[in-house]
């Protein structure tokens, strides 16, 4: 089981690798009262994980609350 659980993480890192390699344009990101550059792929990497995090809260909220 802690074979399969450190294979499922290396494929994640190397999915994430994949990502920021394949993705080396800079983007603008204008929010209201600020402005960045960053890469394509950092981008694409802090929405994943800020969804998986807002899906994880959801989901264990909704555990909670049914329960």
């Amino acid at each position: 089981m802690r074979t399969l659980k450190a294979i499922i993480a290396l494929l994640f890192v190397l999915a994430g690798i994949l990502i920021g390699a394949l993705n080396q344009q800079v983007v603008d990101i204008n929010l209201i009262f600020m402005h960045y550059q960053a890469h394509l792929g950092l981008v694409l990497l802090l929405c994943m994980l800020a969804g998986a995090v807002l899906g994880g809260a959801l989901a264990s909220a909704g555990l909670l609350l049914r329960g």
